[in-house]
């Protein structure tokens, strides 16, 4: 298993290596976006969530979710495709 390092930028400051990772700010800032859309499925205000599922389909044309079973949304634009004891698949219509 590998270690995780606790302080990364110690670690750059005592060997003189820089830190950096391989993608653009713009590209990290769009994946923020998509991630704190995606979180807002597991909001509690039921319109708030169909609104996510709305915005995650028209900007980035998602068609489908994935969830575990108990958390199923609700939202007119869904139907269940698939659902077993631990998942189901939901589609856009």
């Amino acid at each position: 298993m590998k270690r995780r390092l606790r302080r990364p930028h110690a670690f750059s400051r005592k060997s003189g290596f820089p830190i950096t990772h391989p993608y653009k700010d713009a590209e990290v800032v769009e994946w923020h976006a998509r991630i704190s859309l995606a979180r807002e499925l597991d909001g509690d205000e039921p319109l708030r969530v169909c609104d996510a599922v709305t915005r995650l389909h028209d900007r980035y044309g998602v068609t489908h979710f994935v969830r575990p079973s108990r958390h199923r949304l609700v939202c007119y634009r869904l139907v269940t495709a698939f659902r077993d004891d631990n998942f189901l698949i939901q589609q856009w219509l």
